[in-house]
């Protein structure tokens, strides 16, 4: 476990040649930052709209961020696990030693006595004061779960009397925090990490010693607290490359991340939950541009699912700035795939589309590289990237490449629609030149088209616009202007007004995929919470926005309660589909019926999954 560390630091006089190096570097290797307004086609695009169009567009956006804010809250979902005081307090049932008798015969098991004693002072006197005749039974039974796990529901003036007589005055925390301490002079477990020559039918497990060996581990089991600074500087030090372009760069290396992803290896291996979930905040903090695609990749060999989103979703954030870097290049197309089909990405749709198109020239031409090698100089640079001719990048190649990307570009927002990148792409071939659509509707009363309806009345299954935050500020501000100009009553009437149908009655179908893997407690506890949410989600405005929040609210719920997805089902579905269902499935049951009694004789074969 742990990544592949560099036992060589560089010296001092090393350091100080790079920092030279980079005060009298004359070039900057960025890529230029383009200062062009983004929202002005997207202004000009609205002014020729009537208010009402706007404010219908607004309710789009308006749905979008509700939905942004679902699933901000969804990613930070994750198992519940048990803090130290819920550990000690489980443990109360599977082993004690130690038994408080009251003076009226009543008895409180289920203790131990260390434990107790360390929390309680005045319990280890041979004769405890006459004051706790004033508790009843009920009350210290109480106080030894709040010994425990320090929760307390009831009189807060009983609790401090019965801490003032228990000798409990110091917090949980406090308390482990002098048992560990003794516990490293008097404990009675003993760890040790032996390098001893080992028989070949033994399993043998490598990790880092120096975590495994050094006090943060321990340390985090007595008191649920990650402190890194626990593991000796000395041991810890990143490759002497890492530290050379963090030194030219003006930044520190991460060695915090380094350190953390390190400890999320054990912590796994010894199943310690609440450390790996401790491990990944402490990765999630860290979390950079300059970082976030090699962490996203880590997190998805295997390293952590909620790193891998937190990851993600700070790619879709921070788009522009990365694909102005070289980590665009570092990106798999199925990372970006995930990107650009985000409906949240920050980015325009032509400033997407120039970014993939460089990462598939860059792609393709890593690819004829590797084709064509100098066989001489025994390299892979035998193709020149200056002269490499323009039609080689622009080939079958190229476009088969690009076509899974291309697929999530929304070409129909793309603004200003007659930029040249749009026209290069479609003259390249890299784009295929759509036919006219059927959103594009005529007004019965003046047969005039209207080209941009499908900004503000997208179908009801469909995406519709991304959510860009500068569009979203920019509309909100514009419609905020007409208003204080005019009253809405005065607006005409827009030609793309129609008559609303009245909603549907709608409701959601849950199914237990595979009851002899899911409990049903767990899921009725489940199908509760997620019928509890839909009621707040039933005012969006279009079945698209109603069925994506019904997926992010689904996920959240079942990783709270640690169901899988595999085994849990949940369908949205409108009156008539309802209806559609339960004939359907009337139906099934009658030919299943019918199947059966002629095959009586193999009722085997007659298993419905």
């Amino acid at each position: 476990m742990g990544g592949n560390v560099s036992s060589e630091t560089p010296t001092t006089s090393t350091k100080s040649k790079l920092v030279s190096l980079h005060s009298t570097l004359k070039c900057s290797f960025k890529r230029k930052r383009s200062k062009r307004d983004h929202t002005k086609p997207f202004r000009e695009l609205i002014r020729t709209w009537p208010i009402i169009d706007a404010e219908k567009l607004l309710t789009e956006f308006d749905a979008d961020l509700f939905i942004l804010k679902l699933q901000k809250e969804s990613d930070k979902s994750r198992k519940i696990t048990k803090n130290f005081g819920n550990d000690y307090n489980s443990y109360r049932n599977e082993r004690s030693d130690f038994v408080l008798i009251l003076k009226n015969g009543a008895e409180i098991s289920n203790l131990q006595r260390e434990f107790v004693f360390s929390r309680c002072k005045k319990l280890r006197y041979s004769k405890l004061p006459s004051n706790f005749d004033q508790f009843s039974v009920e009350d210290i039974e109480r106080f030894m779960e709040y010994v425990y796990t320090e929760k307390w529901n009831y009189d807060n003036e009983t609790l401090e009397k019965l801490r003032k007589e228990f000798g409990c005055s110091k917090s949980l925390l406090e308390d482990n925090i002098e048992k560990e301490k003794h516990d490293y002079i008097k404990g009675d477990l003993i760890i040790k990490i032996v390098s001893e020559e080992v028989s070949k039918h033994e399993f043998i497990i490598k990790c880092d010693s120096f975590i495994a060996s050094s006090r943060i581990f321990i340390h985090f089991l007595y008191t649920d607290i990650l402190d890194l600074s626990l593991i000796p500087s000395s041991e810890v030090t990143i490759s002497s490359l890492s530290e050379a372009r963090a030194i030219i760069s003006g930044k520190s290396p991460d060695i915090q991340l380094h350190r953390a992803l390190q400890m999320m290896q054990v912590a796994k291996f010894f199943k310690v939950d609440r450390l790996v979930q401790s491990c990944e905040d402490v990765v999630v903090k860290h979390l950079k541009i300059d970082n976030c695609v090699a962490v996203l990749q880590w997190a998805r060999d295997g390293g952590s699912k909620y790193i891998e989103l937190h990851a993600l979703r700070l790619i879709e954030s921070e788009f522009p700035k990365i694909c102005n870097s070289a980590n665009l290049f570092d990106l798999t197309i199925e990372e970006l795939m995930d990107v650009t089909s985000s409906q949240f990405l920050q980015s325009t749709e032509l400033e997407i589309l120039d970014s993939i198109i460089r990462w598939g020239e860059h792609d393709l031409l890593r690819k004829l590289e590797e084709r064509e090698p100098n066989i001489v100089a025994d390299t892979c640079h035998s193709i020149s990237r200056r002269g490499l001719r323009r039609a080689e990048l622009s080939g079958d190649e190229l476009k088969d490449i690009l076509k899974p990307l291309t697929m999530n570009i929304r070409i129909d927002y793309a603004l200003p629609p007659f930029h040249n990148t749009l026209t290069e792409a479609y003259n390249r071939g890299i784009l295929e030149r759509s036919p006219l659509k059927e959103d594009l509707i005529s007004c019965n009363s003046t047969l005039e088209y209207n080209p941009d309806v499908h900004w503000f009345k997208p179908s009801k299954n469909q995406a519709g616009p991304r959510y860009y935050k500068p569009y979203h500020l920019t509309l909100q501000k514009y419609i905020q202007q007409i208003s204080d100009q005019q009253q809405l009553s005065n607006n005409p009437a827009s030609c793309s007004d129609s008559i609303q149908s009245s909603p549907k009655q709608q409701t959601i179908v849950f199914e237990n995929l595979f009851p002899e893997i899911l409990d049903n407690h767990d899921f009725e506890l489940a199908k509760e919470r997620i019928n509890e949410e839909w009621n707040n989600i039933q005012e969006l405005p279009r079945l698209f926005h109603k069925l994506m929040a019904l997926e992010i609210i689904k996920k959240r719920i079942l990783t709270e309660l640690d169901i899988s997805e595999e085994c849990f089902k949940c369908v949205f579905v409108l009156e008539n589909d309802l209806e559609t269902l339960k004939t359907e499935e009337k139906h099934e049951d009658e030919d299943l019926s019918n199947t059966s009694s002629s095959h009586s004789i193999a009722p085997d074969l007659l298993q419905v999954s």
